[in-house]
């Protein structure tokens, strides 16, 4: 019975993949946030303002 048990757990070592659509909706948010990191970022180094304001 106990190596039936180890055998078990032994077959469940391995890649441990997550879910399929997972991973794209956290590979898109991560590239929405990265891409409005680096825009607002060159937005300020650039020093552009908006037209409405004084």
């Amino acid at each position: 019975m106990r190596r039936t048990l180890s055998r078990r757990r032994s077959d469940r070592r391995g890649l441990r993949l997550w879910p399929v659509g997972t991973v794209p909706a956290l590979a898109f948010t991560a590239a929405v946030l990265i891409a409005a990191a680096v825009f607002y970022t060159g937005w300020d180094l650039l020093g552009a303002r908006v037209s409405g304001r004084r």
